[in-house]
């Protein structure tokens, strides 16, 4: 097999769902250096910037970085913009509000640190995707195991797209998401869905 062309990509972080990224970083490691009054280290506020730099390369964009000055996440806006000037100062086209390149306005990115938002981990999420996680044994958050079968739940599966993000009681009561659920489960050999089964979640879960 001959390789009939080959393109580097710089691309450091993960995205794992459509809109939605990640930067792969070991809770064990990040978090003791994020949920304190102080900057982070060095070394991973580097790391960080250079990560949001390729994200943002990926996107073609060059965002007006905001940040409060005496957040943990300062250092990383700092050393990200420096590295945001360096790039446009290699020339050519990378980014969107470039002039020829003004399909959409040059975005902004908050850098946002737990004492901007207390309340969030105090909350959990009554969206579907996070109820298969509660419920089910999902590996890496796309791949499980149900009745015996490999189930992979991806950007492929158009009705687990649609659902992901909408709240249970939704995905319960809308129109036809239950009938289309029950279609797809029998289709593949899981069976039925129970309509008791059903009717108990949205009972009990709080509304949206």
């Amino acid at each position: 097999t001959r390789i009939k062309t080959f393109k580097e990509i710089n691309v450091d972080f993960l995205a794992p769902e459509r809109c939605v990224f990640h930067l792969d970083l070991a809770p064990s490691a990040c978090f003791p250096a994020l949920f304190r009054d102080r900057a982070l280290s060095s070394s991973l506020a580097e790391r960080v910037a250079t990560q949001l730099l390729t994200l943002c390369a990926a996107l073609h964009e060059c965002p007006t970085v905001r940040v409060r000055p005496n957040s943990p996440m300062a250092d990383v806006g700092i050393l990200l913009v420096a590295r945001l000037q360096k790039l446009k100062g290699q020339g050519g086209w990378w980014h969107y509000g470039e002039a020829g390149h003004m399909e959409r306005p040059p975005g902004t990115l908050l850098l946002l640190d737990r004492a901007d938002d207390p309340v969030t981990p105090l909350l959990h999420s009554c969206v579907y995707q996070a109820l298969v996680n509660d419920l089910l044994e999902v590996k890496d958050g796309v791949s499980l195991k149900v009745k015996g079968k490999d189930v992979v739940l991806n950007e492929k599966d158009e009705l687990w797209t649609s659902l992901r993000h909408m709240h249970i009681a939704n995905v319960l009561t809308g129109k036809g998401s239950l009938d289309e659920f029950s279609k797809v489960a029998a289709a593949q050999g899981f069976g039925e869905l129970e309509g008791q089964r059903a009717q108990r979640p949205r009972e009990s879960r709080p509304s949206p």
